[in-house]
């Protein structure tokens, strides 16, 4: 089964691993280690790209240690932070989500006008 928070990672461009040494731009170089970044600091960049990409979407603590609450429209999930978190960008990203669309006025003020036309 696949990780929802690093797959929800790269569906956003959110890094998931870091790497030290030159890199692949010189002939010859390579990178000298690559080690995974830490979950939360992922899931804490994954949740402000996915509240940037929608305001409806939210993320409040749940009452019970590490339970959170993430909300979207008329669908809700309760887990731990980062799988809230995970499942909340898939949800926003997702196929039958209209949120990217509806998150940039100028975008959604050119649909309205279409489907008047």
């Amino acid at each position: 089964m696949k990780d929802l928070l690093i797959v929800a990672a790269h569906r956003l461009g959110i890094p998931t691993d870091v790497g030290a040494g030159p890199g692949e731009g010189l002939p010859g170089n390579r990178i000298w280690a690559r080690w995974p970044r830490d979950r939360r600091i992922i899931a804490h960049e994954l949740l402000q790209r996915v509240l940037a990409l929608d305001a409806r979407a939210t993320l409040t603590p749940a009452g019970a240690s590490d339970q959170w609450c993430a909300r979207c429209v008329e669908w809700s999930y309760t887990g731990r932070f980062e799988d809230a978190v995970a499942r909340l960008a898939m949800r926003v990203t997702g196929p039958h989500s209209s949120s990217i669309r509806l998150s940039d006025p100028h975008t959604a003020a050119n649909d309205s006008e279409a489907r008047r036309a």
